[in-house]
C-alpha cells in the first residue's frame, strides 16, 4: 500500500466513524445485568453524547471551587497548551481537536485493551479496570516486548469483533469498591467499522502516543522514560490531550509528570502535584 493510498484510506476512516458513530447504538436491554466473578467483559466506556468528553478540562482552568489553604502558584500554567479527560467517542474527540490549538497530540494512557465500534468507544473491564496487567513487565529488557504485546491483543481482540455486525456490551451502572462492576445494562453495537485509538487519533489529529499504565498503579519507570524521551521531540507550538478510562488517576498523574518537565526549576514537586489535583477531575471526584 503506497503512501497515497494511506492517507486516503486514513481520511476515510475518519469521516465514516464520525457519520456512523451516533447510529451505532442499536438496542438497549431493559433489565440490568450482574457480570459474573472473574468476567473480563466488553463495555461502553462512557454515554454517547456530543461535545466534548466526560471530565474534560484545559490547564487554563481554575482551581478547585473548594480546595483549601493556601493555593499553589499558577506559574506557567497558561503556557502548557494541555487538557485531560475521560476516554472519549470518535464525534468528542472531533470536539477536542477543534477546541485546542494546533497540532493536537493524543496522549493515551490506557493499557486495556480497547478500540471504537462504529465511533463508540469500547474497552474490555478486569476487576479495577486492570485487563492486560498481568502483561506488565518486571524488567527494562522486556519493555518493548510487553508494550508490543498489549497492542497486538488488542487489535485481535478488535478484529474478532469486526465479522460480527454488531456485539452486545455492558453498560455499567455501578462500581463499588471492590473494583467490580455491581450492576449493568447491555447494549447492542453496531461493529462495521472497528478500529483502534491510534487509527482514529491519525485520522482526525497529526500525532498520537500511547503510554502502558494500568489504573490504580504508578506508571512504571520504563513508561515515564518512554514519555520523557518523547517528549523533547514535539514541535514547541503544539497541544497535548491526555486521557485515560475515567480522566481521573493516570490522567492526572501523567500531566503532573508533562508540568514536571517544564517546571522543575521554579516549583517542588509537591506544588506541581497539588495544583493538578485541584484542577483535575480527580479533584471533583475526590473533594
Amino acid at each position: 500500500m503506497n503512501r497515497r493510498h494511506l492517507v486516503r484510506s486514513a481520511s476515510w476512516i475518519g469521516v465514516a466513524i464520525l457519520a456512523f458513530g451516533p447510529r451505532s447504538l442499536l438496542l438497549a436491554a431493559a433489565q440490568p445485568v450482574t457480570p459474573q466473578p472473574g468476567a473480563v467483559p466488553l463495555i461502553q466506556d462512557e454515554p454517547h453524547t456530543l461535545g466534548l468528553p466526560l471530565h474534560f478540562w484545559n490547564m487554563t482552568d481554575p482551581f478547585h471551587d473548594r480546595a483549601e489553604g493556601p493555593l499553589p502558584p499558577r506559574t506557567g500554567l497558561d503556557s502548557l497548551r494541555t487538557s485531560g479527560s475521560a476516554q472519549f467517542s470518535a464525534a468528542q474527540l472531533r470536539a477536542v481537536v477543534e477546541n485546542a490549538r494546533p497540532p493536537l497530540i493524543v496522549v493515551d494512557l490506557r493499557r486495556e485493551a480497547h478500540g471504537f465500534a462504529d465511533g463508540i468507544s469500547v474497552s474490555w473491564y478486569a476487576l479495577h479496570d486492570q485487563a492486560n496487567v498481568y502483561r506488565a513487565y518486571v524488567y527494562r529488557a522486556y519493555v518493548y516486548r510487553a508494550y508490543v504485546e498489549a497492542q497486538q491483543h488488542e487489535q485481535q481482540q478488535l478484529a474478532a469483533l469486526r465479522g460480527a455486525g454488531e456485539v452486545t456490551a455492558l453498560v455499567p451502572d455501578t462500581k463499588p469498591a471492590s473494583g467490580t462492576i455491581g450492576e449493568a445494562h447491555e447494549v447492542r453495537l453496531s461493529t462495521g467499522i472497528m478500529i483502534t485509538e491510534r487509527a482514529l487519533a491519525r485520522a482526525l489529529c497529526p500525532g498520537y502516543f500511547r503510554v502502558t499504565a494500568t489504573d490504580f498503579i504508578p506508571p512504571a519507570s520504563v513508561e515515564v522514560d518512554r514519555f520523557v524521551a518523547f517528549a523533547p521531540g514535539l514541535p514547541p507550538e503544539a497541544s497535548l490531550h491526555f486521557h485515560c478510562h475515567g480522566g481521573e488517576g493516570r490522567t492526572t498523574t501523567l500531566l503532573a509528570i508533562w508540568a514536571m518537565l517544564h517546571h522543575a526549576e521554579m516549583l517542588t514537586a509537591g506544588e506541581i502535584v497539588r495544583r493538578q489535583m485541584l484542577r483535575s477531575a480527580w479533584s471533583s471526584a475526590h473533594p
